[in-house]
């Protein structure tokens, strides 16, 4: 999600949210389940995340051809049901810690672009951060402030918090995937500088962004394991990165046996017993 226009247009991406069990870990090796389709549904299905007790997936689905929505998922076995039917629409779905709010990016009738939060049944929206707009997509940080990815081009990593002024912009050139490190103040993120080669960059308050490792540039969201590795996904393959040990890229699975392709957009339970993310139709 970029911008206003990309709700308006008449031919959006066919995207499915999947989920499949996940367990084991880099020692012994990763076992995983066949995926399953959690969203059913021809068009736009995109950005799942669990819930803090990992009992359900939101995602944003675009299902009257007019604006996106939010949607929960009941793991493993549904039901499927619609948090909130709005004029606008909404985008990048995320439970807040307390379980009783979620935030999400929404458009605006005017167009506008800014992070909101609603309660899980539907109800109260208001802006969290009203003078701040322009966001394509975020990240969650302690204490209640956050790391958005900000429009135009050339998009702009910035950061606010509750005592903010103004927010703080820490780079540009950035991906969409803004990955708090678990249980720290420490963001990773997508550098794209360099065109040939891209780098995950990491960054805290107070501290300059300094690189972590090379990716190639058609690899883009990020998702951080309960064990500490970091996973990515191209074409077809989910790989880790060994962040705190060997700092070297490993192939987990090769998910082509079960038909997908092109799959983005991980992201796993917070026992790390599942594992939820979006391939093309």
């Amino acid at each position: 999600m970029l911008n206003a226009a990309f709700v308006a247009a008449q031919e959006v991406p066919g995207y499915e949210v999947y989920l499949m069990w996940w367990g084991g870990n880099e020692v012994n090796g990763y076992l995983y389940s066949e995926p399953w389709n959690i969203s059913a549904h021809t068009g736009y299905d995109n950005q799942p995340s669990f819930s803090p007790d990992g009992s359900q997936v939101l995602f944003s689905s675009l299902r009257d051809g007019v604006q996106t929505d939010i949607y929960s998922y009941y793991v493993p076995n549904g039901p499927l049901k619609r948090i909130a039917g709005t004029p606008e629409s909404e985008y990048s779905p995320e439970w807040m810690p307390d379980s009783k709010w979620i935030s999400t990016v929404r458009v605006e009738m005017d167009g506008t672009q800014r992070l909101w939060r609603i309660r899980s049944d539907g109800r109260k929206a208001r802006p969290l951060y009203p003078e701040f707009h322009d966001i394509g997509y975020y990240g969650a940080m302690p204490a209640g402030s956050y790391a958005a990815f900000v429009l135009p081009e050339p998009f702009t990593l910035q950061y606010w918090n509750r005592a903010s002024l103004l927010p703080e912009t820490v780079d540009s050139s950035v991906g969409r995937s803004l990955k708090p490190y678990p249980n720290s103040n420490e963001l990773f993120y997508v550098s794209k500088k360099d065109t040939t080669s891209w780098t995950i960059n990491k960054w805290k308050p107070g501290e300059l962004p300094a690189a972590v490792t090379s990716i190639p540039p058609d690899m883009e969201d990020m998702a951080w394991s309960t064990d500490g590795n970091l996973f990515m996904a191209k074409g077809s393959v989910i790989y880790y990165f060994d962040y705190m040990e060997s700092g070297n890229w490993y192939e987990v699975a090769d998910l082509s046996v079960f038909g997908l392709k092109n799959i983005f957009r991980l992201a796993f339970s917070p026992d790390g017993n599942w594992v939820a993310f979006v391939a093309e139709e």
